[in-house]
């Protein structure tokens, strides 16, 4: 039970870690649309908690076993992974000059 534990909390101290990293990150990629960047992040981040485990389900209830639906995951972040790079990533916004100067 202590390496579950340790594990579990070990996971949830990480991924807490990785959403903040996002949500800060949000404003600096995109300084004037942060409210409706940070709505559509926590929207399909909600969606990433909702999906995946019913798909896991119907994977596991068709096949008897998970491998297919962790494949599909992997194909999904491969195809996100792709679709990002061909864009070029995102581009972080330059300070203007008014917002360097109301920061000091």
């Amino acid at each position: 039970m202590l390496p579950f534990t340790v594990g579990a909390l070990g996971c949830a101290a990480l991924l807490g870690a990785g959403n903040g990293a996002v949500f800060k990150l949000v404003p600096q990629y995109f300084p004037s649309e942060t409210g409706s960047v940070t709505g559509l992040v926590g929207a399909l981040g909600g969606l990433g908690g909702f999906f995946p485990p019913l798909v896991m389900g119907i994977v596991k209830s068709a096949t008897g076993s998970y491998a297919l639906g962790f494949v599909l995951m992997a194909l999904v972040a491969l195809a996100c992974l792709m679709v990002l790079r061909a864009l070029g990533g995102p581009r972080r916004a330059e300070p203007t000059s008014q917002s360097v100067a109301s920061s000091r």
